[in-house]
């Protein structure tokens, strides 16, 4: 599937996406993307590895999102926002493991493990 425009697609040679932090603290819409990119990629049990994945440019602005930070945004905004459009292939991945594991009977259980994913978007 081809990303919608703005979605941050992961490539297998990354190890982390680098983004720029402004100085005010203001999280922007592409740290918001990467960080539930993030949470598909380690989970929500590994915020130090979530807080590593942003990365602010090395250009004297911002500094690196703290673990408190990164849990704060996720459990504020970031969660709770439907996602639309295409699948990343990270998400298309643990939709699969998770109904070899649950079956197909509740979309809602399915999505509640995807962030920003509804049962409807987990059954189609």
């Amino acid at each position: 599937a081809s990303a919608a425009k703005g979605r941050v697609i992961p490539m297998p040679v990354v190890t982390h996406l680098v983004v720029e932090a402004p100085a005010s603290g203001i999280w922007t819409a592409e740290e918001d993307a990467v960080l539930r990119e993030g949470v598909l990629r380690f989970g929500t049990q590994a915020w130090d590895r979530v807080a590593a994945h942003l990365v602010p440019l090395v250009a004297g602005r911002g500094s690196p999102r703290s673990v408190e930070a990164c849990f704060s945004r996720w459990e504020s905004v970031v969660r709770h926002a439907t996602v639309k459009g295409p699948w990343l292939p990270e998400e298309d991945a643990l939709l699969r493991q998770i109904v070899a594991k649950v079956g197909n009977k509740s979309w809602a259980t399915t999505a509640s493990h995807l962030p920003g994913r509804t049962g409807k978007q987990c059954r189609e």
